[in-house]
C-alpha cells in the first residue's frame, strides 16, 4: 500500500487548495467528488482505492471532526496523481 503525499494537516503543502478548501470547502468537495464518485466517507475510499492508498480507521474520524482538512487532502492527492506520469 502506497501512502498518501501529503498528511491530513498538510494544508500548506498547497496554499491555493488550502484556501479554497477553508473558504469554500463545499465547491472543493463538490470538484472532488466530480473526480472520484461517491459519497464523502465513500468517495475517500474510493480514492484509497484507485491509488492503493494506505487504509487505517482514522478515514472516519477525519471527515467526522475535520472535515476541510480531509477535503483537502483529497484534492492535493489529486492533484498530485493528475499530475504524475504514467
Amino acid at each position: 500500500m502506497a501512502a498518501w503525499n501529503s498528511g491530513l494537516f498538510n494544508c500548506f503543502d498547497d496554499c491555493g487548495i488550502c484556501l479554497y478548501g477553508y473558504c469554500c470547502a463545499p465547491c472543493l468537495f463538490g470538484e472532488n467528488a466530480e473526480k472520484i464518485d461517491g459519497i464523502h466517507m465513500g468517495k475517500r475510499e474510493a480514492l484509497r482505492n484507485r491509488y492503493g492508498l494506505e487504509e487505517d480507521c482514522n478515514d472516519c474520524l477525519a471527515t467526522t471532526f475535520c472535515a476541510p482538512c480531509a477535503i483537502c487532502q483529497e484534492a492535493r492527492e489529486l492533484k498530485y496523481r493528475s499530475a504524475a506520469p504514467g
